[in-house]
């Protein structure tokens, strides 16, 4: 039989070459596999961080609804910083002078977070506390040192206060801040109609200064520093006691929380 070497060889390299194709795609194959049980292994190690993770969280949770249960069941008192009794005197208030509760305020006329008290936060006071009778709301006077108008303020606001205008100048005076001097001073009692003899009178008297300067000292007594500063407390004998003490300019929030845990 006659063998045609050229077919022979032809096959041959056909053979070859076939081998070649299945071994390369063998090998892909081995590596598909290979990467997808590595994305199965990565996949798995992940749930499993999800699910110690969500253990956590429920322990967490149950953490959390112990101390809520503790805070509820604790027995409810007045947060009591700073003096144990503020004593009431030489006071301006306004209000039921009877009322079981006081707000004390130390304000300076310059402060501009006094005026933002008075402007938005002492408003919704005065309906929501004072007006309802649920506290009187008391004045003092602590003008800074580097506030060179504050106390020539605090001052006229006394005089314009002999002709029962206190509150009147108090808020006129907080809306014009920036613009404090003398003449401004006598410019709001001509426009209040006050006598305004009267008023000048008492702007050079030495007793009214001294009296803010003994809302200065008293101040300083009890641990005021800066302004404003508040003392909620209840009111016995013109004394505070369970006082509960808000430092600067705070929300609405703050002072009818204040109240509501005195009532308790």
């Amino acid at each position: 039989m006659e063998i045609n070497l050229s077919k022979v060889v032809i096959i041959f390299f056909f053979l070859v070459s076939c081998a070649g194709s299945a071994t390369h795609a063998e090998d892909e194959n081995h590596k598909e596999l290979a990467n997808v049980q590595k994305y199965e292994w990565v996949t798995e190690e992940i749930l499993q961080q999800l699910s110690d993770l969500k253990q956590e969280v429920k322990g967490l949770k149950s953490d959390i609804a112990t101390l809520q249960q503790l805070l509820a069941s604790a027995p409810k008192r007045p947060l009591v910083t700073g003096p144990q009794l503020v004593k009431l005197h030489n006071e301006i208030s306004f209000g039921d002078p009877n009322a079981k509760i006081a707000i004390v305020e130390f304000t300076d006329y310059q402060c501009p977070y006094c005026g933002r008290h008075t402007q938005s936060v002492l408003p919704i006071i005065k309906k929501q506390l004072i007006e309802t009778g649920k506290a009187k709301y008391v004045m003092y006077d602590f003008p800074l040192g580097f506030h060179a108008q504050a106390k020539p303020a605090a001052i006229a606001a006394r005089c314009a206060g002999q002709q029962d205008k206190y509150w009147e100048m108090h808020d006129a005076l907080f809306k014009q801040q920036r613009e404090l001097v003398p003449s401004l001073f006598r410019a709001t009692a001509s426009e209040m109609e006050l006598d305004e003899a009267a008023f000048s009178d008492c702007l050079s008297d030495p007793t009214v200064a001294a009296s803010v300067d003994s809302n200065f000292d008293y101040g300083g007594q009890i641990g005021v520093s800066g302004t404003p500063k508040f003392f909620v407390g209840k009111v016995k004998n013109n004394v505070m006691t369970d006082v509960i003490v808000i430092n600067g300019a705070q929300g609405f929030s703050a002072f009818s929380s204040a109240i509501a845990r005195l009532e308790e």
